[in-house]
């Protein structure tokens, strides 16, 4: 059986995620994290934003082996975001199309395996089909270039985070598919397909011989 990805869409499945987030970030990890989002005799660990973004959970059989959380600008305010990334510096425009991604993480077991692309994929293809045009994450040092070849740029680079210290910030222009190209991105394809998607033929030919693209529905990232 596949591993199935889909929305947690009740109290239930957010209740699993964060317990797995509790097993790989304070039982297997040993991080400290924020006591307000601790609770220990529930062995469940809560995001900020576990309510209120997009919550991808992957299960193998039913248990849980991986997730991403996905956080859009126009949904709320980024909070403690807002300054790790400046983003309160971006144009108000700018920041309405701009998302987070956290939460990325899978199981011990299928960290070998493409897992963690097909979950970071799930946040690309809702960012495009929603007008997201920029996305922020951070990550560990070893975790860089995986996502760099994924098509992220270095955005402040290092920084300190109040849970997780010395952290790596990046940034993807989710339409820059010069860029994307040139890093050979797996994303590529989902562009492609977002992109068929969104071309129609132009109503005013008329020998029906061409077919022409429509404008895309949003602005291409800057």
């Amino acid at each position: 059986m596949a591993i199935e990805i889909s929305l947690a869409e009740s109290a239930e499945e957010i209740s699993a995620a964060r317990r797995f987030w509790y097993e790989v970030y304070v039982v297997e990890m040993e991080r400290h994290q924020s006591d307000e989002r601790t609770s220990h005799e529930a062995r469940e660990l809560s995001d900020p934003f576990d309510e209120i973004g997009a919550l991808f959970v992957a299960r193998d059989h039913g248990r849980v082996v991986g997730t991403v959380l996905g956080t859009q600008g126009r949904d709320t305010h980024f909070g403690y975001y807002d300054s790790l990334y400046q983003l309160h510096e971006l144009p108000p425009n700018k920041r309405l199309n701009a998302s987070l991604t956290n939460k990325l993480i899978v199981a011990p077991e299928k960290r070998r395996s493409t897992l963690a692309l097909k979950l970071a994929s799930e946040i690309y293809r809702l960012g495009l089909s929603d007008g997201v045009t920029q996305n922020y994450i951070d990550c560990n040092a070893h975790l860089v270039g995986f996502f760099k070849r994924m098509g992220f740029r270095r955005h402040r680079g290092w920084v300190i985070h109040k849970d997780y210290g010395l952290v790596y910030s990046l940034v993807l222009h989710l339409e820059d598919i010069d860029h994307l190209r040139t890093k050979r991105s797996p994303l590529i394809s989902h562009y492609e397909s977002f992109r068929a998607t969104t071309t129609q033929p132009n109503p005013q030919q008329t020998n029906g011989a061409n077919n022409s693209e429509c404008p895309p529905r949003y602005p291409a990232a800057i």
